[in-house]
């Protein structure tokens, strides 16, 4: 085999794998943080009513399927299930017959409108389902109790949570837990009321939508100098209404979609940020150029420091 035809065989081999090791490499998105929530305390809100669904018992559970997809620290949820002991479960599969014994549980994702030892039997817990919401209603008492505690919780289509509460007759024995957890044991967020004894009318907690979940990403993330200076910038959001790029680009953006960049020539960052009614987030990605060497040094790595020779 005569060297030229060599050379060229070695040159197609360290191309296929510089091309190789930009494609396994070039895509990185990246991703925002897991959101977080808010509480705010607002005029008392409590509806009541709403169809008795039979459920009733003592540490109890009960599946029930959402009109909608529901949102709940960046996973969407249809199935849940309900527990007579004032919790929801939004993964079927965790048990939901008991009670965290605190808000940082690492078990879950669960809401948590008033977490106790509560028994349905002889009452029930009610749902209200409207086009953007569904109310479920607790009307129970405590266990070996007798005064009647109403309370219920509002879930939104859009990711928001309602607490509110009704008539209590009375104090509670001791405080339940309330607030919301994603049961990884870091992200949770414990109510105002959280071991509260009394709760009759107070005002309705609420709780914010979630921070936007924003990613972003450059393909090719890696230019070599003198041999191409673009890249397709693609980013998606969730629960966002408007988005805005700086440093490397700028302008208003939709939602989510695709761009190519051109006349990148140095390493250059490009962020966008997005806002959406729980917040903003603002992500980045860095495009790096490489000198105009950067393949040939590959090849010295590659081949044992052969040189390529036109003869």
């Amino acid at each position: 085999m005569n060297k030229v035809l060599q050379v060229h065989l070695f040159y197609l081999a360290v191309v296929f794998v510089v091309a190789s090791f930009l494609f396994l490499t070039n895509v990185r998105p990246v991703f925002a943080a897991d959101e977080s929530t808010t509480e705010t305390l607002v005029t008392n809100a409590f509806q009541g009513g709403g169809t008795a669904r039979g459920w009733q018992g003592d540490d109890e559970e009960w599946i029930y399927t959402l009109p909608f997809t529901f949102p709940f620290y960046g996973t969407s949820y249809t199935n849940i299930k309900v527990g007579s002991n004032g919790v929801i479960c939004l993964s079927v599969a965790d048990d939901c017959t008991w009670t965290p014994e605190t808000i940082d549980e690492a078990f879950g994702p669960f809401i948590v409108p008033l977490a106790m030892d509560l028994t349905t039997d002889n009452h029930d817990i009610y749902i209200t389902e409207n086009s953007d919401n569904v109310v479920i209603r607790w009307q129970v008492t405590e266990y070996g109790g007798s005064n009647v505690i109403n309370f219920e919780t509002v879930l939104y289509s859009n990711g928001s949570i309602e607490f509110n509460y009704g008539s209590f007759g009375g104090v509670l024995s001791y405080g339940p837990i309330v607030g919301i957890l994603k049961g990884d044991g870091v992200l949770y967020t414990a109510s105002v009321y959280s071991e509260n004894d009394t709760f009759d009318f107070v005002q309705t907690s609420q709780w914010l939508d979630t921070v936007p979940m924003v990613t972003l990403s450059a393909n090719p993330y890696i230019l070599v100098s003198g041999v191409s200076t673009s890249a397709t910038l693609t980013w998606s959001s969730v629960d966002t209404d408007t988005c805005t790029a700086s440093d490397g680009w700028s302008g208003t953006k939709s939602t989510s979609g695709s761009e190519i960049i051109s006349g990148i020539t140095t390493n250059t960052t490009f962020t966008i940020t997005c806002v959406g009614p729980g917040g903003s987030r603002s992500v980045s990605t860095e495009v790096v150029v490489r000198p105009d060497n950067y393949i040939a040094n590959w090849s010295k790595r590659l081949g044992g420091g052969m040189i390529m020779s036109k003869d």
